[in-house]
C-alpha cells in the first residue's frame, strides 16, 4: 500500500473507534518484525514502539515464520514444515521446520521444491502458491497458502506474555532495501 507510513495510524484510530475502544484501554501491542516490504516493517514497529512508550504496556514481537508456524494445525501430520512467504521479488522468503532449526532463507521456488523431501510436507505461507507448481509431482506435500490473521498474532502474544518470553524490536530483514543512491 503506498503512502502506509500516513494512513496506519489514522486507521489504527478509525478501527478502534469502530469497536468502540479508546486507546487508553490498550494494555499490551503485538506486531510482526519482518521480513516484509521494508517500509511497511519499518511502520509496524514504529507503531508499535511509539504505542509501548505513551501507553506504558508491553510489546511482544514476532518474526512473520514464527507467527504463521505457530498458527498452523495438525504440525504432527508434518516433519517438515516450510513457511514461505512472498518478497514480491524473484526470490522468496523461506524457512523450513523439521526436526533441526532452519535458518531463513531467499530462494526461488525451484530451489525450494528441490529441498522437498519424501517425508510429509507443508508448504504454508502467502509464497505457497507460487512454489505449487513446482511441487505438483510430490503426493507428500500439501499446499496451504491462507495467511493467519491478526488475532492470532494476539493470541500468540497473551501467551507469550504470561511466561513472560518477549522478543527483541529489532528490524527482521533477510535482503537490503531496495535503494539507490542520489548521483552527485
Amino acid at each position: 500500500m503506498r503512502g502506509q507510513d500516513a494512513k496506519a495510524l489514522p486507521l489504527i484510530i478509525e478501527a478502534l473507534q469502530e469497536i468502540n475502544i479508546d486507546i487508553k484501554d490498550i494494555d499490551l501491542i503485538s506486531t510482526t518484525l519482518g521480513p516484509g516490504s521494508f517500509t511497511g516493517v519499518r511502520v509496524g514497529l514504529s507503531l508499535g514502539r511509539g504505542f509501548r512508550l505513551a501507553l506504558g504496556v508491553p510489546l511482544i514481537t514476532l518474526n512473520c515464520f514464527d507467527w504463521i508456524f505457530e498458527t498452523v494445525r495438525e504440525k504432527q501430520k508434518y516433519e517438515e514444515i516450510y513457511v514461505i512467504l512472498n518478497s514480491q521479488r524473484e526470490e522468496l522468503f523461506c524457512k523450513k521446520y523439521a526436526s533441526e532449526e532452519q535458518e531463513p532463507k531467499l530462494l526461488t521456488a525451484s530451489e525450494v521444491a528441490a529441498l522437498i523431501t519424501s517425508n510429509p510436507t507443508l508448504i504454508t505461507g502467502d509464497g505457497a502458491i507460487l512454489v505449487q507448481d513446482f511441487v505438483a509431482n510430490k503426493l507428500n506435500v500439501t499446499i496451504n497458502p491462507e495467511m493467519p490473521k491478526a488475532d492470532t498474532l494476539i493470541e500468540i502474544a497473551l501467551k507469550n506474555l504470561k511466561t513472560g518470553c518477549y522478543n527483541n524490536d529489532e528490524p527482521f530483514y533477510l535482503r537490503s532495501p531496495d535503494i539507490t543512491q542520489p548521483k552527485q
